[in-house]
């Protein structure tokens, strides 16, 4: 009894000191209330118009004519770099800017027979920016100071009930994204022999 005691406690404890790790990285998810407010558990039901963005063979099941149209509102928490000996420094710390950014979705529901069902969606699954505060005085201003990464995907599909419980739905995506990417570029003089800031470099691109 100790020991399976002892066991749900480091259980409990491990899961009260989990902290989120960011892994979907500038990928977003937050493409309908319904799919949120599930805590993204809707890929087998997906019984709305977001089902063209989390499982498009739920379409399929959809009757009626609907739209839907929103925002999500994605504020990060404060992010920092703290320093370590001998380089450069426990002394030393790094900010990120604070993350506000509104990325939309739209969805389109058009029954076209008992069987068949047109959809169109409209969504951002990028749209995220990270920044570090006082580029000036960043340490990592040679590698990044500012990476910003924003897309929109027009999704039209179709969806076919083959039975009472089973759908399959097809579709395609014209994704317009754009990134721009932000550093410094350092060079060495060769008369003090120290690494100096030459230049500000600014890569963009869109497709």
């Amino acid at each position: 009894i100790h020991r399976w005691g002892a066991l749900g406690l480091a259980i409990a404890l491990g899961a009260l000191s989990a902290v989120p790790v960011g892994a979907a990285g500038f990928r977003i998810f937050e493409q309908g209330s319904k799919a949120m407010g599930m805590a993204g558990a809707f890929t087998a039901q997906a019984d709305d118009g977001s089902a063209m963005f989390h499982n498009v063979g739920g379409l399929g099941f959809l009757d009626e004519r609907s739209f839907m149209a929103g925002v999500t509102y994605i504020r990060a928490l404060e992010a920092e770099m703290d320093g370590l000996d001998p380089f450069p420094g426990s002394d030393y710390s790094a900010e990120l800017a604070k993350l506000s950014e509104f990325p939309p979705h739209f969805y389109w529901v058009e029954p076209l027979s008992d069987n068949i069902t047109f959809g169109l969606a409209l969504n951002a699954p990028f749209g995220l920016v990270t920044e570090w505060e006082d580029p000036d005085d960043f340490l990592g201003r040679f590698i990044s100071t500012k990476a910003e990464l924003t897309g929109l995907d027009v999704n039209p599909n179709l969806g076919f009930r083959l039975s009472e419980n089973f759908a399959l739905g097809v579709g395609a995506i014209a994704r317009f994204s754009a990134v721009a990417l932000t550093r410094r570029s350092a060079a060495l003089n060769p008369s003090t022999l120290q690494q100096v800031e030459v230049s500000k470099g600014l890569l963009e691109g869109d497709l």
